[in-house]
C-alpha cells in the first residue's frame, strides 16, 4: 500500500521519469515505461520491497541520483498529491515538466489540491494524463463543438463492478467536455482556474440499471446530455457523440464514435510531454481541479438520489 511501491524510474538523456503501479487491469505505469523505452529510454525499477532487486528502495534515494527534467507520476489516485509534493519539496531543483496520471486526486482531497493551485511555480509545470485528448478524432470533436449548441454523449464500458466509474471512466469524458469548452474561450484564459468563464452547471442525475447513470451539464451556453452505460465484458468500449443541430457542413456527420485507440493515444501523449510539441493539448493542473470538483458535485447528487 506504500504510494511508491512498484514505482518505475526511467532514465533518459533529458532526465529521470518516475512512474508507479496503478490498477492491475490498466497498468498505466507499464504503458508509459514501454512507450518511453520505444523512444530510446532506458528503464530501471524502484520498489520498497528489497527482495524485488530494484535499483532504489525509496523515492528520496532515487531523486538524489541527479538533476532531472521530467517526472511522470502514475501511482494510485489517492497518492497523487503526496507524490507531487514529495517531488517538488525541499531544496531539490525544480523539475520543469511533470505528468500526473488522471485524476488529479480523490474528491475528498479537493481542499489540498486547491491549496496547491495557488503555487503557480509548481502548477505551471504540471500536466494531467488525459490521453483521450490525443485521439485522432479529437480535433474534429472540438470543431463540431464550436458549431453546435447541444451535444449528447454516451459512454459504454465493461468496467468491473468493484471500480468506481466516476474516477475510472467519467473523468475522461468530463475532461473531453472541459477541453472542448475551453477551446472556445480566448487563449489567455485557457489555463486560468480563477476565471469565471468556465463554470459548468450540473443538472439532474438519473441512475440506470447495472450502475449506469444519466445527467446533464450546461457549459458556456451549450446543453450537454451524458449517459454512462455498463456493458458486458468483451463488448466494445466507445464514446458516441451526437451533435444538434447537425453541423451545417457538406458531408459533416451528426454522429462521431470514438474507438478506444489506447496504445496510440498513450504514445502521442508521451511524445507531446517529452518533446514539448503538443504541450498545450495536455490538460493543465487547473483543468484537473475543475474535473475533480465537477466529479464531487456529481457524486453528491448521486449519493443524495440514492439516499432518497
Amino acid at each position: 500500500d506504500h504510494p511508491f511501491a512498484g514505482a518505475l524510474l526511467v532514465v533518459t538523456e533529458r532526465g529521470l521519469v518516475v512512474c508507479g503501479e496503478y490498477e492491475e487491469r490498466e497498468k498505466p505505469a507499464m504503458l508509459h515505461a514501454a512507450n518511453l523505452k520505444a523512444m530510446g529510454v532506458e528503464t530501471v525499477t524502484v520498489d520498497t520491497d528489497t527482495a524485488a532487486g530494484a535499483m532504489y528502495q525509496s523515492l528520496d534515494d532515487a531523486l538524489g541520483f541527479g538533476r532531472y527534467t521530467h517526472a511522470v507520476i502514475a501511482t494510485p489516485a489517492g497518492a497523487h498529491l503526496e507524490n507531487l509534493r514529495a517531488i517538488v519539496s525541499g531544496d531539490r531543483q525544480q523539475i520543469p515538466s511533470i505528468l500526473l496520471e488522471k485524476p488529479l486526486c480523490l474528491t475528498s482531497q479537493i481542499d489540498e489540491a486547491r491549496a496547491l493551485a495557488d503555487n503557480r511555480a509548481l502548477t505551471n509545470n504540471v500536466r494531467l494524463g488525459f490521453n483521450w485528448r490525443f485521439h485522432p478524432d479529437y480535433s474534429k470533436l472540438v470543431y463540431y463543438f464550436h458549431l453546435t449548441q447541444e451535444v449528447s454523449i454516451h459512454l459504454q464500458e465493461d468496467l468491473p463492478s468493484h471500480l468506481d466509474p466516476l474516477h475510472d471512466s467519467l473523468t475522461h469524458l468530463l475532461d473531453l467536455i472541459i477541453s472542448m469548452a475551453r477551446s472556445v474561450l480566448d487563449d489567455r484564459f485557457s489555463d486560468g482556474y480563477e476565471d469565471d468563464l468556465f463554470k459548468p452547471a450540473l443538472r439532474d442525475v438519473t441512475t440506470l440499471p447495472a450502475g449506469g447513470m444519466c445527467f446533464g451539464l450546461d457549459v458556456n451556453g451549450r446543453k450537454i446530455e451524458i449517459g454512462y452505460h455498463r456493458i458486458e465484458a468483451g463488448e466494445p468500449y466507445s464514446f458516441l457523440f451526437r451533435f444538434a443541430p447537425n453541423p451545417p457542413l457538406l458531408g459533416a456527420p451528426q454522429l462521431i464514435s470514438l474507438e478506444r485507440l489506447r496504445e496510440q493515444m498513450h504514445v502521442a501523449q508521451m511524445h507531446a510531454f517529452i518533446t514539448g510539441r503538443g504541450w498545450r493539448r495536455l490538460a493543465s493542473f487547473y483543468d484537473g481541479l475543475e474535473n475533480i470538483e465537477l466529479l464531487a458535485r456529481l457524486k453528491a447528487q448521486i449519493d443524495a438520489r440514492m439516499g432518497s
